[in-house]
């Protein structure tokens, strides 16, 4: 075959149906392995898991979740001894995920994706563009209603002093006890200077009268004259 005609051949399309395809020989290949190759080691089982990691890989690339666990199985113990039986259980577990995957794909078909995959139809490496977060809507405060007017106190026909306890506020009485106080204070300021004018006027009366009598006692006094 000619290099043009390679490179000419469209690529193979690669979805769930291709994943399942390509499943089927790992499958098959993951009971074949001979006794000396049955190791985390070996080089035909390194092969095996390469292809069937790239394999989960590229499907979940496309936003579908595989449950299979092998990327997280060592296959060997870490501390060396029993390394066979850890390597013989992993892989009948890999299997078992393996079987159920293509017997679900055989019973119920693709399972579709759960999520966006990272190659898809925004382009090789692109991310989907992040949705705007929708802004509530502001509604208008209503602006506070002023407090009701009280109605105008109506005038009594007579103004008691019951009426006033029930109906005279603090303010009305501390202004009727100041126009009290006023009074009061006015009354005894006028009261005295009212006293100390009648202080001032008895003197003044007791000091006109003397001088007139006087004369009078002072020439009965006096020693008559010679003749």
């Amino acid at each position: 075959m000619a290099q043009d005609d390679l490179d000419t051949k469209p690529a193979k399309r690669f979805d769930y149906s291709a994943f399942i395809e390509d499943l089927r020989p790992l499958l098959a290949e993951s009971t074949k392995f001979p006794a000396n190759q049955q190791s985390a080691g070996s080089s035909s089982f390194k092969r095996w898991k390469l292809r069937l990691t790239d394999l989960l890989d590229r499907i979940e690339a496309l936003g579908y979740d595989v449950r299979c666990g092998v990327h997280q199985r060592m296959f060997a113990n870490m501390y060396g001894s029993g390394s066979d039986r850890v390597w013989v259980a992993h892989m009948m577990e890999t299997i078992d995920e393996i079987e159920l995957i293509i017997q679900n794909f055989e019973t119920y078909g693709d399972p579709g994706r759960t999520r966006k995959g990272r190659t898809s139809w925004f382009g090789e490496g692109q991310v989907p563009p992040k949705a705007e977060k929708a802004v509530p809507a502001v509604e208008p405060v209503a602006a506070p209603k002023p407090p009701p007017v009280p109605a105008p106190l109506p005038a009594p026909e007579r103004v008691t002093i019951g009426w006033m306890i029930h109906n005279v506020d603090w303010k009305g009485w501390t202004a009727i006890a100041s126009v009290l106080a006023a009074v009061a204070f006015g009354s005894y300021k006028a009261g005295q200077v009212r006293l100390f004018d009648d202080a001032q006027a008895k003197p003044a009366s007791a000091q006109s009268s003397t001088p007139s009598q006087a004369p009078a006692a002072l020439q009965s006094s006096k020693p008559a004259s010679k003749a």
